[in-house]
């Protein structure tokens, strides 16, 4: 019973709501990726997921529901799948993790602040020092992103020395002198 909407004594009408049951055999997963993770995902696409305290028993979810639109503030998207619950182990609200399949080749990669990546309507790029007091933008391609860093999967070599702190502002400036994207 998920909610009891009677007293005792009291009287009940006709169609009147008196108590809402839930089964708990499928639970929703909600989760919240990044862009570049969600262009990995396609609905109908199988991910593994893994309960809080239960790792051992690793659920498989399909995912029913893409959000198209970004979390304000965030810039997250949520997905949304299901998973059986066998013996109603779990209740709503508990924490999972959802693998991201492919997400192993993602990983591999250099390491960056995630503020030293440009993201515009030409891509993704970053600042790579050229001279003493140059730098020209580099197209890249990124991989998995947390809120401190971001994989570069191709477009660096290690050696590379990339701005990391006011990349946006060296972006800002390119545009505002020469009246045209960085890139072209």
């Amino acid at each position: 019973v998920a909610e009891l909407n009677l007293t005792q004594g009291q009287y009940v009408s006709e169609g009147g709501t008196i108590m809402r049951l839930e089964g708990y055999q499928q639970l929703w997963v909600e989760a919240d990726l990044y862009p570049n993770e969600a262009k990995q995902i396609k609905q109908g696409q199988r991910l593994k997921v893994l309960v809080n305290g239960w790792e051992d028993q690793a659920q498989w979810m399909t995912v029913d529901f893409i959000n198209p639109s970004l979390q304000g503030g965030t810039q997250l998207t949520q997905i949304r799948g299901s998973i059986a619950n066998v013996n109603a182990q779990w209740q709503p609200g508990l924490q999972v993790k959802v693998l991201l399949s492919g997400a192993e080749k993602s990983t591999k990669g250099l390491t960056l602040p995630v503020d030293a990546v440009i993201r515009d309507g030409k891509g993704e790029h970053v600042w790579v020092k050229t001279g003493k007091d140059s730098f020209e933008p580099k197209s890249i391609v990124t991989g998995t992103t947390n809120q401190d860093e971001v994989i570069i999967t191709s477009g660096l070599v290690a050696g590379d020395e990339v701005v990391s702190t006011g990349a946006y502002l060296l972006y800002s400036e390119y545009v505002l002198k020469r009246g045209k994207h960085p890139l072209g």
